[in-house]
Order: C-alpha cells, then sequence, then structure tokens
C-alpha cells in the first residue's frame, strides 16, 4: 500500500431517530427538537442549554469520500455556521462524549434521554476522560465558525463504538450570573443549506498498488504467462532431441548388427 495526498470528507448528522438536540434546564420535560426549526442552541440565561449530536462516519459522507479502512486520519473538527449569538460571545465551553448511545432526538429533554428512561445526571451523562474532552471558545461573530480538535473522538468511535460520534456541548461554567450566553447553529440537512453543521475529517487514503500483469500470450480464452510458454516449448524440445537421438542409435545399432 501506498499513501496518497491529504483528503477531508464531511458528514452530516445522523439521520433515524439521532440527529440532535437541545434539552433546556428551563423545560426540563419538554422535547424542544421540533421548537428548534433547524437551529441548533447553548448557553446560558436563566435557562441552561446543552448541545447533544451524533454522526455515523459508517455512512456515506455529504462530501468526500468514505472511509474504507486503513486511512491515516490526522484532523477531527465540527464546521457550521453561526446564525445567532447572545451576548458578547468568546466564552469557554467544551466538547465530551455523551455515555449514551441510544437517545432519541425527537424525545429527549434535560431530564430524560428518550421517553421513560431518565438520564443519570439531568442535562446528559457524558464522559470527559474516554476520549478526553475538548476546550473551545464560543463564537464572537455570524458566519463560518468551527470547533477544532475532535480527532480522539473519531478514532475513539471508530475503534470502539461501530464508528459512531456521540458528542455534548457545553459552557464549561453554566452558573447564571444574568448574562447571555447564547448561541446558535444550523443543522441539516446538507441538501437543503451546505452550511449545516458538520463533522468534517483530514486524512491520508490508502490505495492499493495493483500489480502489472506479466506478459502472456492469449490461447483460446485462457492466457498463459510467456515465461511458462517459453518453459514447456523448451521441454518439447527437448524430448523431441532425446527422441531422434534414440532413433539415431537405434540405427546404428542395426547397421553394427548386419555387418557381423
Amino acid at each position: 500500500m501506498m499513501g496518497a495526498s491529504l483528503a477531508v470528507s464531511k458528514w452530516e448528522l445522523m439521520s433515524g431517530g439521532q440527529r440532535a438536540y437541545s434539552p433546556s434546564s428551563h423545560a426540563p420535560d419538554t422535547n424542544l427538537h421540533t421548537w428548534s426549526c433547524g437551529i441548533f442552541h447553548f448557553g446560558a440565561k436563566g435557562d441552561l442549554r446543552r448541545a447533544i449530536m451524533a454522526f455515523d462516519l459508517a455512512s456515506a459522507p455529504v462530501v468526500g469520500s468514505p472511509l474504507v479502512g486503513g486511512e491515516i486520519i490526522t484532523d477531527a473538527y465540527l464546521e457550521g455556521e453561526c446564525t445567532s449569538i447572545f451576548g458578547a460571545g468568546g466564552h469557554s465551553a467544551f466538547v465530551a462524549r455523551i455515555t449514551r448511545d441510544d437517545w432519541v432526538e425527537t424525545e429527549g429533554t434535560w431530564n430524560v434521554y428518550k421517553t421513560g428512561s431518565n438520564w443519570t445526571t439531568p442535562g446528559g451523562d457524558y464522559d470527559t476522560v474516554t476520549p478526553p474532552s475538548v476546550s473551545f471558545t464560543t463564537p464572537t461573530a455570524l458566519g463560518a465558525y468551527s470547533i477544532p480538535g475532535l480527532l480522539g473522538f473519531v478514532t475513539d468511535a471508530i475503534a470502539a463504538r461501530s464508528s459512531r460520534v456521540h458528542l455534548i456541548a457545553r459552557l464549561t461554567s453554566e452558573v447564571d450570573d444574568g448574562l447571555d450566553r447564547l448561541f446558535a447553529m444550523r443543522i441539516g440537512p446538507y441538501s437543503a443549506n451546505p452550511t449545516t453543521l458538520l463533522l468534517c475529517l483530514q486524512y491520508t487514503p490508502v490505495t492499493v498498488e495493483t500489480p502489472r500483469p506479466r506478459q502472456g500470450i492469449q490461447v483460446g480464452r485462457a492466457p498463459v504467462l510467456r515465461p511458462a510458454y517459453d518453459h514447456l516449448a523448451d521441454l518439447r524440445q527437448s524430448e523431441v532431441g532425446r527422441t531422434l537421438r534414440t532413433l539415431e542409435e537405434a540405427e546404428r545399432m542395426a547397421e553394427r548388427a548386419v555387418r557381423t
């Protein structure tokens, strides 16, 4: 195998009930998936908001080529569009791995991850160790925005979680001091708006070098490699030579017998 130049593939949020939703402490028993109308909020001012999302790297990306195995992934990041900011922006936040992979976006709330099943800790259960959480700063301006440094979540998902990346994003401090810290990002589908939230991977693809076929000749429909054909010809020539020499020796013996 040999490496190639760096490539980038991008995945939109998962389909099939696990795309994204924003649990709200202000309405802890209300699913706000439809309320968000395609906008992804998190922040705080009397209402703690977090962002829960999932991506399936085993599915086809919306940009680039699917993963086939053996790629050397060098970077992973979220990219999208910040559509609104409440307050000054520029606040400390982090991304961590959600420890439940069976949450349902149309049923989840601040208190439950699906109907009848409570989060252990309201707001979403997450792990900041495996892999380590990643800090980022919330945007200070509208427009294109990215959250870098997510390679650990991708390698962890590929190795141990069927290539599904489940994430939660939240402010580092959720103490309500009366200040706005909310911002929103646009979410799917990509076909309707390419500025939707995407998980992007940069990697070195792998290619299999196809061996060049050895020179051959065609006998009927079956190719015969020339070295084997040459060997067979040599063998036949050798057998013919031996036969001729045997016949010549037999003739000489017969002549000697007649003379005597």
